[in-house]
């Protein structure tokens, strides 16, 4: 039975990572075929499961592309009608949530769109479940694509969401809420009472999402608190916390059916699940609570029916049925590491007794233990792989963690939850119980936290490696008997070791896409050169943080950069500078902008030497404007030469003319190739071969301006835009390029947007 299951499941995660689908005509026979293999027994019956999960996986594929936003109506203005299918988010002057379209002449579908609704003043109250009517401007789904990094345009693929936008004019209200979407009413009530209670507490946000699973509750730096010491589990709702409310739910309705009613104790086992649904449905039902709860099913019907259930074949019903409610949980990295964890203990732990004469508390000491040493050195690859990174004090902190948080902060925080509407007295006491236990344990976490024992994946790293490295990490955790647990070390050397090597001659460069904004990342093999930090949105967005980070530790930049110029005060380029000087040493700071770092101004003709050597110019004068006084760089490494001139306009491209510059292999173009930029004059000095353009899709500023372009093309440069290709990687060895890959070529997958794929 857990052969078929398999292959149904790898065959279905397939399919989000294929560059194109298969046409619809040929999955369709596909169906039939993997039906009828099932009757058969060994590889017919492993093969047409395979196939009928590929082919279920696919169709459902085609189906959510066929219902994205038309392009002849991205970028217009819809009258929409729908009901509010989420929990509202309030941030930044705007109500972030989703519509589910329905009756409405306009829609091209009955899908979700994500909508933005920006406000001034008082803000607008959206409860989920209400109908309303509304001028929508949409776009079709679509994000910033870097190797490496969160893909945010198929994240959008795989919650369902058609169309994104904002909201025009004055919506109206034409339902109230009533029965509908009452899960998210609930959800909605409880984190306004406990933001009223807890609102003088630090972990207000983290009380809110471990309540009711508002991941959006947690701030960036708590967020990396988590990440640095493992803890991401354990304050969101996961697969434990449904275990502990199934567990107590069935404890109690045992012990209280037997008193009053032993002939009806297989209530008991209903019961359970349904208190544990109920709180998985508080939870937003996220991907580990399914996979729990669908354990947690089998378990009590095995319980219920007076049958053994083992480990793996729960492990493997779950598989198949979180693979059928969503047939691209496979790209997510919930399922990677819910169900990688549950896997890792099964394997190590399934078939293992406890030791005759250990006492329980010795026993529970030394599973504990050695299940975090466990999970630790198993899910290493599956953590480098999904995130990036692993946290060597993980297992500490989890031994710690796990225990205080299980016992003492959940306890109190349900039952807070079950008394702070019939009795708020209560609930708000138990809230604060709650809030003062996760206190005392958060600042311990930050400390350790802030000593810095994080290993990060530098470099891309080839499948084979992540297998290999998979297979030495069982070797090491293994029952013995098999082979010396010490084979399986050297196994995971080349992932842990993995780097980006860079030859003495060679120099890299990548052009992040931080949407509207700037950060080009410049390495030789001993010198680093961030150009910009893209921009930041208050607490919802910081690229700093979200793509520069992490795409400078894709590249092999972990600790250190020799040099960081902020070209100038504007939020698309200096907005995530902040973030970039938390998470790296920056050796040298070249900026204007008041900016928490001993930095120096970018001094007008200031040269530095070395293999890859920088000219600096900075135009003065009453009439330079700010972004004609942006800090220009140009970058010479041998006889090759790369221009950052920033956002400098007609003056700004005077100076360097006056300054004598001369030709350049690559331009990123200045100001994002605006109309009041590129002077004819000035390409006509620097005849790039190749000019970048770094801007957001349909930005509003419409850059780059279609002149602009005619005026590069003209001149015979290869033009390449963020916008259109995603992160820009050039390799530069010698004095040639001989590499340049765009990130919606280089990793293609099918829900990207064809008309961006060139």
């Amino acid at each position: 039975m857990s052969i078929p299951i398999l292959a149904f499941v790898s065959l279905a995660a397939l399919v989000s990572w294929l560059p194109v689908l298969p046409p619809p005509y040929f999955l369709a026979w596909g169906v039939p075929i993997g039906v009828a293999g099932l009757w058969y027994r060994g590889v017919a019956r492993v093969a047409g499961a395979g196939l009928l999960g590929f082919a279920y996986a696919a169709l459902v594929a085609h189906a959510r592309l066929e219902a994205r936003l038309p392009e002849a109506l991205a970028g217009t203005d819809l009258e929409v009608q729908g009901r509010i299918v989420s929990l509202p988010r309030y941030d930044n002057g705007a109500v972030r949530f989703r519509l589910q379209l329905a009756d409405c002449p306009a829609c091209w579908t009955n899908g979700v769109v994500a909508l933005s609704w920006y406000y001034d003043g008082r803000a607008p109250q959206v409860t989920p479940g209400e109908r309303w009517a509304m001028t929508a401007r949409l776009e079709r789904p679509r994000g910033s694509i870097n190797p490496g990094i969160f893909d945010y345009e198929g994240w959008l693929f795989t919650e369902g969401i058609v169309a994104t936008g904002y909201v025009r004019g004055t919506p109206r209200r034409l339902d109230a809420a009533g029965w509908h979407e009452l899960h998210h009413q609930l959800r909605q009530a409880l984190a306004a009472r406990i933001h009223a209670t807890l609102q003088d507490f630090p972990v207000a946000g983290l009380i809110t999402a471990l309540a009711i699973g508002a991941h959006d509750e947690i701030g960036p730096r708590a967020w990396r608190v988590l990440s640095d010491t493992g803890t991401n589990h354990l304050l969101i709702i996961s697969g434990l916390h449904v275990g502990l409310i199934a567990t107590a739910s069935y404890r109690c309705l045992t012990l209280i059916l037997g008193w009053l009613a032993p002939t009806r104790m297989l209530w008991a086992s209903p019961g359970a699940l349904a208190l544990a649904t109920l709180y998985g449905a508080l939870a937003g039902m996220g991907l580990p609570v399914q996979r729990a709860l669908v354990m947690t099913m089998v378990a009590l019907a095995g319980l219920a029916c007076r049958r053994q259930v083992t480990m793996s074949t729960l492990l493997c019903i779950a598989l198949l049925l979180v693979t059928v409610i969503d047939p691209f949980a496979a790209f997510r990295t919930g399922f990677w590491l819910s169900f990688g964890a549950v896997f890792v203990l099964v394997f190590c732990f399934g078939a293992r007794t406890t030791g005759s004469g250990e006492s329980r508390l010795y026993q529970a000491a030394r599973i504990a233990v050695r299940s975090q040493w466990v999970v630790l050195i198993g899910m290493l690859p599956v953590l480098l792989a999904t995130v990036g990174q692993v946290a060597w004090l993980a297992w500490l902190v989890n031994l710690v963690a796990i225990p205080w948080v299980s016992l003492l902060v959940i306890p109190a925080l349900l039952l807070a939850m079950v008394l702070i509407f019939p009795l708020p007295a209560a609930g708000v006491l138990l809230l604060k119980i709650a809030a003062f236990a996760l206190m005392a344990i958060w600042h311990w976490m930050r400390a350790v936290a802030d000593i810095g024992l994080v290993h990060y994946l530098c470099a891309p790293v080839a499948p084979v490696a992540f297998a290999l490295a998979a297979s030495g990490g069982l070797l090491v955790i293994s029952p013995a008997g098999l082979l010396p647990r010490w084979v399986g070390l050297p196994m995971l050397l080349p992932l842990v070791l993995a780097r980006v090597q860079l030859y003495p001659d060679e120099l890299d460069v990548r052009v992040m896409d931080v949407g509207q904004g700037l950060s080009v990342l410049v390495r030789t093999a001993s010198q680093t050169l961030l150009y910009d930090a893209g921009p930041r949105f208050g607490d919802r967005f910081d690229a700093g943080e979200r793509i520069v980070t992490p795409a400078l530790r894709h590249a092999g930049v972990t600790r250190r950069v020799s040099r960081f110029v902020v070209s100038h005060s504007d939020n698309d380029h200096a907005g995530g500078a902040a973030a970039i000087l938390r998470a790296f040493l920056v050796l040298d700071v070249s900026s204007d902008v008041p900016i928490r770092a001993a930095r120096q101004p970018c001094r007008d003709g200031e040269t530095t030497t070395g293999a890859m050597s920088l000219a600096f110019f900075r135009a003065g004068g009453s009439g330079a404007t700010r972004n004609d006084r942006s800090c220009v760089v140009l970058v010479r490494f041998n006889d090759f030469s790369l221009l950052l001139p920033g956002d400098i306009e007609v003056a700004g491209e005077r100076h360097l003319l006056d300054s004598g510059i001369g030709r350049v292999n690559v331009i990123i173009a200045p100001h994002h190739g605006s109309r009041t930029s590129s002077t004819p004059a000035l390409l006509n000095r620097v005849r790039p071969d190749v000019a970048i353009f770094s801007s957001g899709f349909h930005n509003r500023f419409g850059h780059p301006d279609p002149g602009v372009v005619r005026r590069y093309a003209g001149r015979g440069a290869r033009l390449f835009n963020t916008a259109m290709d995603g992160a820009i990687h050039l390799r530069v060895r010698g004095t040639r390029i001989v590499q340049v890959e765009t990130a919606r070529r280089s990793e293609p997958r099918f829900w990207y947007d064809r008309a961006l794929v060139r």
